[in-house]
């Protein structure tokens, strides 16, 4: 996006925000953004764990493409004050120009030019008719020499080198040898194709950006994120050394880096300035050399130093710049310019933006992660934040609230919040190399929730004598006074709810319904009734727990259904009886056309008792207790009633018995029996009722 339509874009999103403020709640004031980048430079950006591209020129941060590093190769020239030669690795084919002495320009030379299709990077061999150039087939690159055979640049098979993997950039040694930088930080040498394992080390560096051979010897200048190293081979040990009086640490994101031919000077570029770093005898180190500082540069991706006085700068937008050294410092030369040339990006996936520590002024534990992104179809940018200093991070949706540290609950809710610092992180990733997402802007918005939430409404539940395995209770939701600064959506995370069985005086321990909605399934212990006194309370998303509600009841019985002991004859209605009553002393002698009053016990929460006499006459029993408790009595009675043949089996009597009895409940298992507990072992008498009489079969 032009750096004017992004001012517009601002400008806009300013007036949007103050009339958002305008209209929130008094509450959405607690909320400031603590952190904004838009990557206009990098210093708000931790180079070292960034693995992305800031491209500042741009003002955003997208995959990382080092292979531009080497879009452009330049030849040394000690003798001129002009570049020689500068190759180009061009979409089109690797181009080579060359300085025409008659126009005083940079004229493209078709003989020493190689149409390779889509190199990503080129190398020149010093004062040379060859180069190296690697292109990339999927996860797989692909390293070819390109040679003068007297007509034309041909391919040399024998230095060919195939299958390699995760390759950052090349820089040729000579004829024979090419270093080839991979982003596990290893530096791999191949002559003639095959790996040379004398001068090939690791660096332990996992951010190299480029690798610079200083002509004429086995050295290396490795530059990454923020610095530049200087590796030498140590001849009597055969290994790498790192020459720290050599190191270059910048401060800046660092794309590229040129060397001279002693390795003295070394350049480092930016994408919007060039620095040079000369060796100072004095104190044994870099230093800055002022001189060689050009800036103003728009979207530079690849340098070349061909001599002391000349700088080669090449730019996203398919230009190549040569600077000369112009008295105290550097000018472009515009009869040098190189123009139309379009370089492969070869985007590397996945990669990571990471800001610098965020130190907030005070506590917080809410956070929203606001991003501005510019994606190409199919790519996409995850979003975490860390509140520990970078030990743990947290996923977060951008433009979402979020509460950290999450599932807290044990007050106060503060004690358990780190302090910071803060550390935003984004995640860019693409399927494919030549397509990368964009973050344009970046801000970290933050504030203190230390409100609890209102109690809830009074747990209610239906009475549970049915003995089912689960007890729906619910309840009236509670509120959270304080929202996140945005929708003012619900902040409760959560209900609790807990128990007690002798009406409140002791209770169970605080159980996570596990959902921030009303209602609880309550699991009913088997072989139970009881009544349980309920209370339940509300935890915000930031940890503040709320009060808790008024106390609710609720009965609940899976005692199964059944009977108790024998049935127990209470009273004999008519004739005066034999016996003594009660009396569970079975059968029971009664004239004929007696009346037998009886109870039931039954256990488990029943609501009917159906009982079946022998006879064919059947009745249902009337409770003599609540049918709400568990063990209830039931009264029941028998008498021949007007339709009922009394069979005589002899003389002596009639036998009338209980056939079968059927206890049942909500939605419980019935509970039956088929017995002879209840005998009416009558007599005949003449003293029968006269109602009686016309039942009678002899």
């Amino acid at each position: 996006m032009p750096m004017v339509l992004k001012k517009i874009r601002r400008t806009l999103g300013v007036w949007a925000l103050i009339l958002f403020l305008s209209v929130l709640p008094v509450w959405a004031s607690t909320g400031s953004t603590i952190f904004q980048d838009s990557f206009n430079d990098v210093s708000q950006v931790d180079l070292n764990n960034t693995t992305a591209y800031v491209n500042v020129g741009s003002g955003w941060v997208e995959l990382w493409h080092p292979s531009q590093a080497t879009a452009i190769s330049v030849d040394q020239n000690a003798n001129s004050n002009v570049p020689s030669n500068i190759v180009v690795a061009d979409q089109a084919g690797v181009k080579w120009y060359s300085y025409d002495q008659s126009t005083g320009k940079m004229i493209s030379n078709s003989t020493l030019s190689y149409n390779n299709t889509n190199p990503i990077g080129v190398s020149l061999v010093p004062q040379q008719m060859t180069y190296y150039v690697f292109t990339r087939s999927g996860s797989s690159y692909t390293i070819e020499q390109a040679v003068f055979d007297g007509t034309s640049m041909v391919d040399n098979p024998l230095s060919t080198v195939t299958g390699l993997s995760d390759l950052v950039t090349i820089s040729a040694v000579d004829t024979s040898h090419v270093a080839v930088a991979n982003k596990q930080g290893q530096i791999n040498v191949y002559s003639q194709g095959i790996l040379d394992t004398t001068h090939s080390f690791n660096t332990g560096l996992t951010n190299i950006q480029s690798v610079a051979n200083i002509p004429g010897t086995w050295n290396f200048v490795v530059v990454t994120s923020d610095s530049a190293y200087q590796y030498v081979f140590d001849q009597s040990t055969g290994t790498y050394v790192k020459n720290t009086a050599y190191t270059v640490n910048s401060g800046s994101q660092t794309i590229v880096s040129g060397a001279t031919t002693d390795g003295n000077l070394v350049d480092l570029l930016t994408p919007t300035q060039n620095d040079a770093y000369i060796f100072d005898q004095e104190t044994n180190t870099m230093a800055q050399a002022g001189i060689y500082t050009i800036g103003g540069l728009s979207k530079a991706v690849a340098v070349g130093l061909p001599s002391d006085q000349d700088v080669v700068i090449a730019d996203q937008d398919g230009n190549v710049h040569t600077y000369q050294l112009n008295g105290s410092s550097f000018a472009e030369n515009p009869n040098l310019l190189i123009q139309g040339l379009t370089f492969s990006k070869d985007y590397h996936s996945p990669g990571i933006y990471q800001s610098k520590i965020i130190t907030p002024s005070s506590q917080n534990n809410m956070f929203q992660i606001v991003p501005t992104e510019q994606n190409d179809p199919g790519t996409s940018i995850t979003y975490s934040l860390s509140i520990d200093g970078g030990s743990s991070f947290t996923t977060i949706q951008p433009n979402q609230w979020i509460h950290l540290p999450a599932g807290t609950t044990n007050p106060p809710y503060m004690s358990n919040v780190p302090p910071g610092p803060y550390i935003v992180q984004a995640t860019l990733t693409s399927p494919s190399p030549d397509a990368t997402p964009r973050l344009t802007d970046i801000q970290l918005n933050a504030y203190l929730d230390v409100t609890p939430p209102t109690a809830p409404g009074q747990p209610t539940a239906n009475p549970n004598p049915s003995g089912q395995a689960t007890t729906h209770i619910d309840w009236a939701s509670s509120d959270d006074p304080v929202f996140a600064p945005s929708t003012g959506a619900s902040g409760i995370a959560t209900y609790q709810i807990r128990f007690s069985t002798d009406g409140g005086t002791t209770w169970g321990p605080w159980i996570d319904t596990g959902s921030n909605q009303p209602g609880y399934d309550l699991q009913v212990p088997t072989n139970t009734a009881v009544t349980y006194a309920i209370q339940v309370r509300a935890i915000d998303v930031a940890g503040n727990i709320g009060p808790e509600s008024p106390i609710g009841n609720l009965f609940v019985d899976t005692i199964p259904l059944g009977m108790t002991g024998n049935l127990m004859v209470t009273n004999i209605v008519y004739p005066t009886p034999g016996q003594t009553f009660p009396t569970n002393i079975l059968p029971v002698h009664v004239q004929a056309g007696g009346e037998v009053i009886y109870e039931v016990t039954t256990t488990g929460g029943a609501q009917q008792v159906h009982v079946e006499y022998s006879d064919g006459t059947t009745q249902d029993l009337v409770p003599k207790d609540s049918t709400l408790q568990d063990v209830c009595r039931w009264e029941g009675w028998y008498y021949p009633s007007s339709t009922s043949t009394i069979p005589l089996d002899t003389p002596q009597g009639t036998h009338i018995w209980i056939t079968k009895i059927t206890v049942s409940g909500l939605n419980k298992q019935p509970y039956e029996t088929s017995s002879d507990l209840l005998v009416i072992d009558g007599s005949i008498s003449r003293g029968m009722l006269p109602q009686m009489a016309p039942r009678l079969v002899k």
